[in-house]
């Protein structure tokens, strides 16, 4: 990755609004979200990876006005986000501003400036008055702010998130019941309050932080006794995604949803291997794979799937994914006949060792395109043969087609060809 801490010509202010971007060789274009803006450039979060020097359309508001800026940049440097999965924190350098854009990001980068100075000053003259806020509390052995402090007792506090929670004030819910895991974490109502968090972002529709809650929850408290139930919320939450439901980040819904549908269900896997919902999830790790179009990867989950499982209720359904993701890697006839070879010896060992499975005539019918394909293949090779007046090669290849692929819809034009060849 490239140095993110670059020589930048102009400072760059606090801008965090929605970016429109739009890669401009590939007219591709997805939204995003930006951290900083200045008259050089704006650095933004993508869960896209960009390279360097990728030149893109850029489109925002800014300003209290919501006045439109738009114009070109190129990346100028990218950077992962070590804490948010795939995540990319990116520079991007302005090339062209259209119409007042320049105008409209210098008002408000100089609003910025006044509110600067303005806050200096008053922490200036509040520095010493502010000390008053502070206190020692000998129960949680620190300096707090009575503002921000815990309740007295773990119980306290618990009772007071549920409280918000009951009144479904949410955000405050989440404040109080961050206290308590902050302040009491070794206390009997520090899990308690974790699985609070994780309802609370689940009833605000902050699905992947309540994930990301539960998760805590299990790794913190391994011996909570409502493991299971914490594994199924999990679970229910991996369904979301993998049906469509979007990460938000900081209240936008930007991010695609199938890479998280994968990391959750992996999650649930490894948490309770042989729970309730353990093959379940291994099975939608490689439905996932296949939603994202990642054969390969799909083909891996459904094989460890059968390793892991092989007495499950999913491992016959597992071994057909298994051949239809072969099929789905495998190429055009002319150019891959291993892979269709190879989805047709796994839908034969499917059929054989799963006779009265209700996927058999779906797999017969897999059966016969593969085939077809593969004699597609040998027949162009016989019809070039012919066009180059090698008659007895071209013979060898239509038999071929009649030997060995009797039902292909191949096989009548070879039967003719071949008469006509011996003849």
């Amino acid at each position: 990755m490239d140095n993110l801490y670059e020589r930048r010509k102009f400072t760059r202010w606090s801008f965090s609004e929605p970016v429109q971007i739009r890669l401009l060789k590939r007219h591709e274009e997805y939204g995003t979200l930006a951290s900083d803006i200045g008259l050089g450039g704006l650095a933004i979060l993508s869960a896209r990876f960009l390279p360097k020097s990728t030149r893109v359309a850029v489109q925002s508001e800014i300003g209290t006005k919501k006045e439109g800026f738009s114009g070109t940049a190129k990346v100028a440097w990218t950077q992962k986000v070590s804490y948010a999965g795939h995540q990319y924190r990116m520079g991007l350098e302005f090339s062209e501003l259209a119409g007042g854009s320049r105008q409209w990001i210098a008002q408000y980068i100089s609003k910025w400036v006044w509110v600067l100075c303005i806050g200096l000053m008053w922490s200036f003259i509040s520095t010493t008055p502010c000390l008053a806020y502070w206190e020692w509390t000998p129960e949680t052995g620190r300096w707090v702010n009575p503002k921000y402090a815990p309740k007295n007792t773990p119980q306290e506090q618990y009772a007071w998130g549920v409280n918000f929670y009951e009144a479904k004030e949410y955000k405050k819910a989440v404040r109080e019941f961050s206290k308590l895991v902050k302040f009491y974490p070794h206390s009997e109502y520090a899990p308690k309050g974790q699985i609070g968090l994780g309802e609370c972002y689940e009833k605000m529709g902050e699905y992947y932080r309540a994930f990301q809650a539960y998760q805590k929850l299990l790794e913190t408290y391994p011996s909570y006794p409502d493991h299971e139930e914490v594994i199924e919320r999990q679970y229910r939450i991996g369904n979301l995604f993998f049906e469509g439901q979007k990460r938000k980040l900081l209240g936008f819904e930007i991010l695609p949803s199938g890479e998280q549908a994968v990391e959750i269900f992996k999650k649930v896997v490894e948490n309770a291997p042989y729970g309730s919902r353990g093959e379940e999830a291994q099975y939608k790790i490689g439905e996932c794979y296949k939603k994202l179009k990642k054969y390969g990867e799909a083909r891996k989950a459904f094989e460890f799937l059968i390793q892991q499982y092989p007495n499950g209720a999913l491992t016959e359904a597992s071994r057909f994914q298994m051949a239809l993701c072969t099929v789905k890697e495998s190429k055009t006839p002319q150019y891959d006949q291993q892979a269709t070879g190879q989805a047709i010896e796994e839908f034969n060992d499917f059929l054989l060792t799963h006779p009265g499975n209700e996927a058999a005539s779906e797999a017969e019918e897999m059966i016969r395109e593969l085939e077809d394909r593969k004699a597609e293949k040998s027949y162009q090779i016989a019809k070039f043969y012919e066009s180059q007046g090698d008659t007895q090669s071209a013979k060898i290849y239509y038999q071929e087609i009649l030997t060995q692929y009797p039902g292909s819809s191949y096989a009548a034009t070879a039967k003719e060809k071949l008469e006509k060849l011996i003849h």
